[in-house]
């Protein structure tokens, strides 16, 4: 929000219609970034997202960049790193001890590292973009302190119930509410987050809305290929709803004997999904590749197979109500149609152009949909082109050319206030 001279606040959001396409024209920023040092920090799970999407971008067009990357309790085996970046290219990786801890006690090791970080690097930075509030209340300190000038927080998720554990889900919306009003700009992922910043933290700054983004595969396959190969890309957590379509192969396999299910990716909830494929005794219709360091690579996997499946659970609780689902964007950049659930903002976009089938969460609605497109050749061609043209629009650069150029365009407005 921007106060104008009436004392009156307007959200700033760079998207057009409906907020769920992306920009078609921006000015170009990458002329201001080259003289910017940037800091961003994030907690990641190893899938792909948002956040290592805008580091690939900061890297190849700051003189200064430093990523510092924390993982998720669960993932606590792996230590916290810092890569730093002059001209785009790694000059320095510092590595923090893994340890084993309460939950509590990672989030305040990964807050107070990131500062110390920062610090050792004795360098002041024009931007600091933190990825949950968390991270962006090392950049609240860091400004604080004099070593870093604005501060942007990256709300890649939001949901009323994001921790299990009461006391950390309270922490966790009142760093919300404190960053949401003491940040100089905030970046949503999705409409929904945005009006959740208004609504329940009252957020002070000015807001855009940046949705994601992708990189097309190398070579796209013939849209008339049919292979019988489903495919599932992402975090392997319950909310994402992967066990219904696991349930479902037996179902499928009655009317597709030559089904198959392609799982790329890793998570919390591996173990219970290879069990189930154990139980219903389906290990050769079901290949688990885990996660794939290669984003290319991935798109390329993606490329080769029929439909990507994002059943959601349609929990209010699950942070893909709220979030934008990158999945569903990779799987039309590689030309896929989608079966989901209507849980995401996205399912208004797949029922508009026919680029996918909305389900219900059960098994049932699942295998009529996977077998409906299976089994007419033209239909899913269809879809397949339609999901492959809407892939075209989102782009990594185009989205952040656009995001940053409206951020330098509100930071240094003449109005604004410069700390």
């Amino acid at each position: 929000m921007i106060s104008d001279e009436s004392g009156q606040t307007q959200v700033i959001s760079f998207l057009c219609g409906d907020g769920l396409h992306p920009p078609k024209e921006h000015a170009n920023p990458k002329n201001f970034l080259k003289a910017f040092d940037i800091i961003e920090a994030h907690h990641h799970t190893f899938s792909y997202g948002h956040t290592h999407a805008l580091a690939e971008y900061l890297r190849k067009n700051t003189s200064f960049f430093v990523f510092v990357q924390h993982p998720f309790a669960y993932k606590r085996f792996y230590p916290s790193t810092v890569d730093i970046y002059v001209t785009g290219k790694p000059t320095k990786r510092l590595t923090a001890p893994s340890m084993r801890a309460p939950e509590i006690v990672h989030f305040i090791k990964d807050l107070l590292l990131t500062i110390i970080s920062a610090l050792r690097i004795k360098r002041r930075t024009q931007l600091f973009v933190g990825a949950d509030a968390l991270n962006t209340l090392s950049g609240l300190i860091l400004r604080r302190l004099g070593f870093t000038r604005f501060v942007i927080m990256f709300a890649i998720d939001y949901t009323p119930r994001r921790f299990s554990n009461k006391a950390v889900n309270f922490l966790y919306h009142i760093l919300n509410l404190a960053v949401a009003r003491h940040c100089d700009l905030l970046w949503a992922v999705s409409t929904r987050i945005k009006e959740s910043y208004l609504r329940i933290y009252r957020a002070r700054c000015p807001i855009l809305v940046v949705l994601g983004g992708t990189t097309r595969p190398k070579k796209i396959s013939d849209t008339g290929t049919i292979r019988n190969r489903l495919v599932f890309l992402g975090n392997l957590d319950k909310s994402k709803g992967l066990q219904i379509a696991i349930a479902a192969i037996p179902q499928v396999k009655k009317q597709i004997p030559s089904i198959k299910l392609l799982v790329i990716g890793h998570g919390p909830y591996y173990s219970a999904l290879a069990k189930l494929v154990e139980d219903l005794e389906i290990e050769d219709s079901v290949e688990f590749v885990g996660h794939v360091q290669d984003h290319q690579k991935v798109m390329q996997m993606l490329s080769q197979c029929d439909i990507g499946l994002a059943p959601y659970v349609p929990d209010a609780t699950n942070i893909s109500m709220y979030g934008f689902p990158l999945k569903i964007i990779e799987y039309f950049a590689a030309g896929l149609p989608v079966v989901t659930t209507s849980i995401s903002e996205m399912a208004l976009v797949i029922s508009d152009v026919n680029s996918g089938i909305i389900i219900d969460y059960n098994t049932e609605s699942f295998a009529n949909a996977v077998v409906r497109l299976l089994s007419d050749a033209a239909l899913l061609q269809t879809y397949k082109k339609n999901a492959l043209s809407i892939g075209q629009d989102y782009s990594w650069d185009n989205i952040f050319d656009h995001a940053l150029a409206q951020t330098i365009k509100i930071l240094y407005k003449q109005n604004w206030k410069i700390r």
